[in-house]
């Protein structure tokens, strides 16, 4: 679940995980505690590999009213079971775990380089705290 008080724009904000699976719910609620659910027909996930984002299907999200907020209720991941885990990362997880099994106790040398390429094409760099 995402809490926010004000949209970073105003036709779509990037959620902060990625991959998004499916958003479930968006609620507005108002200053008294008050929520609104907005009809997915006035939203629509736009799915991608490193800022998926909620998009309006009109010109501007809803409004969030002062001393109120908005939740996003969303799923993210690549899958529950292992088997749903890309193989790249799957593979750089079992070989970082043997790089630190074989140097367990030993100092901290960071991630080896084979496991660096591996998960690349996974990492995104946002500068600023935000994602534009």
């Amino acid at each position: 679940v995402l809490r926010l008080s004000a949209w970073s724009g105003l036709s779509r904000e990037v959620l902060p995980m990625a991959p998004v699976v499916s958003v479930s719910d968006v609620s507005v609620v108002d200053a008294d505690g008050v929520a609104t659910v907005i009809e997915p027909s006035r939203y629509r996930l736009v799915q991608d590999t490193h800022r998926p984002c909620l998009e309006a299907m009109g010109f501007v999200l809803p409004v969030i009213p002062v001393g109120g907020f908005v939740e996003i209720t969303f799923e993210a991941g690549f899958g529950a079971a292992w088997a749903e885990v890309p193989n790249g990362l799957s593979y750089a997880v079992l070989k970082l775990a043997a790089h630190f099994y074989e140097r367990r106790g030993g100092g901290k040398d960071g991630y080896p380089e084979d496991v660096q390429a591996l998960i690349a094409p996974y990492r995104d760099i946002r500068l600023f705290g935000r994602a534009w």
